[in-house]
């Protein structure tokens, strides 16, 4: 893994990031310590050791970034589906209108999305307002709930919000840009690291 560990980017801008990082590489030797029978033994000194190979590093990706999108992720998958919703019904409603959680629970099937449980709609409409995804107002104590999207959506061509998840997910190298790396480090042209 010395060969290519140097080449591998990986969020480190909280401490949760560092924890998930310090994971991630116990993950690339656990599958080079999978594979130990499919890889020559190198000697040095005293010491008979296996190194991670390119391969590995390949299934640990596959193997642990979805786990690791969810755990650099600002907001859960449910909350994701409340806010596309909302996004939704600000852009029909136009932008900065306020709507009601009767008016999300009647969006929602035009989606593809169940939103019955009141309950879990609330608890995720409340994580969205605590991040700041959406304002709320409640002019009565008692009276109904108004939210409002204070998120700036950036749509793909194809019309998908590609904003909502962490840019962080991005940050981590994949396994061709690694490949990629490699065979110019090999071919003798330098990269910034």
């Amino acid at each position: 893994m010395r060969s290519y560990a140097s080449h591998i980017i990986f969020p480190a801008k909280t401490t949760r990031n560092r924890r998930d990082s310090d994971r991630f590489m116990q993950l690339i030797k656990t599958v080079a310590f999978l594979r130990q029978k499919q890889k020559n033994v190198k000697i040095k000194g005293d010491t008979k050791y296996i190194e991670a190979d390119v391969y590995d590093y390949e299934w640990a990706y596959f193997l642990g970034v979805n786990i690791i999108k969810n755990t650099l992720n600002a907001i859960s998958d449910r909350a994701k589906k409340v806010l596309v919703t909302c996004c939704a019904l600000s852009e029909k409603l136009g932008q900065g209108v306020t709507f009601t959680v009767k008016q999300i629970q009647e969006e929602a099937p035009n989606l593809g999305y169940d939103f019955g449980n009141r309950n879990d709609l609330y608890k995720q409409l409340k994580d969205l307002t605590e991040k700041e995804y959406l304002d709320f107002d409640q002019p009565k104590k008692k009276g109904i709930k108004y939210y409002r999207v204070t998120f700036n959506p950036v749509k793909n061509t194809t019309g998908e919000i590609v904003n909502i998840d962490n840019p962080d997910i991005r940050e981590i190298t994949t396994p061709d840009e690694l490949k990629v790396k490699i065979d110019q480090q090999q071919a003798g042209n330098t990269l910034p690291v």
